[in-house]
C-alpha cells in the first residue's frame, strides 16, 4: 500500500473538509436534530398543577431535574409521602406532558423546606408561573385611603369593640385586623 501524500493520510482522521473549515461531528447533527425536543423546565413548573392537581401544587413544586432524579420541594412532609406513593403515577404524567423526558425520570426526590417553598413559590409568582386568576383579583381589589370615611368609620368601630385591651400593641394590631376584615 504506497501513500499518496501526508495530506491524504491525515484527511482520514481530522474533521477538516477540503476547505479547511471544520465539519459538524455527527453528534453535532445529533445535537441540532433533537433541538426541538429540548425540555423546558419552566414550562413544568407552570404545568404542575395540572399534573399534580391543584391542592398538592400549593404544596409541592419541582425544583431541578438531575441525573434521573426529580427534585420535588414541599412545604410539609405529609405531600411527600402523599406523592410518593403516586411517584410512577406522576412519572407517566410527566413524560405524557414531556414525550422529551421518555425515560429519563427515574425517581422523585422530595425536599421538605417551608421557608424556602414560600420563598420559591413568590419567585415562581414573580416568573409569571403563579395564578394569573387570584393576581387580577388583587389588582381590581377596591384600595382605601387611609383618611377615607370607610377607613375611619371601621377604626371607630373598633376602638369601641378594643377600648378594653391594656396593651397598645395588641389593641393596635387588632385594630389593624378588624380595619382590614371589614374592608374587604
Amino acid at each position: 500500500m504506497a501513500l499518496k501524500g501526508l495530506s491524504d493520510f491525515l484527511k482520514q482522521f481530522a474533521p477538516y473538509n477540503s476547505g479547511g473549515h471544520k465539519q459538524k461531528s455527527d453528534q453535532a447533527h445529533k445535537r441540532g436534530a433533537h433541538a426541538k425536543d429540548v425540555f423546558d423546565f419552566l414550562h413544568l413548573v407552570k404545568v404542575w398543577p395540572q399534573i399534580v392537581g391543584q391542592k398538592l401544587a400549593k404544596h409541592t413544586l419541582p425544583v431541578k431535574n438531575s441525573r434521573g432524579v426529580l427534585t420535588i420541594l414541599t412545604d410539609h412532609p405529609a405531600y411527600g409521602q402523599e406523592l410518593s406513593f403516586l411517584q410512577t403515577v406522576l412519572i407517566k404524567k410527566i413524560e405524557a406532558q414531556f414525550p422529551s423526558l421518555k425515560n429519563q425520570i427515574k425517581r422523585l426526590l422530595f425536599q421538605n423546606d417551608p421557608s424556602f417553598f414560600s420563598t420559591k413559590t413568590a419567585m415562581m409568582a414573580k416568573l409569571g408561573a403563579g395564578n394569573k386568576e387570584e393576581e387580577a383579583k388583587k389588582e381590581t381589589a377596591t384600595k382605601y385611603h387611609p383618611h377615607s370615611p370607610e377607613v375611619k368609620a371601621a377604626k371607630k368601630e373598633a376602638l369601641e369593640n378594643f377600648n378594653h385591651i391594656e396593651d397598645e400593641e395588641a389593641r393596635a394590631s387588632l385594630i389593624s385586623l378588624y380595619v382590614q376584615t371589614k374592608l374587604k
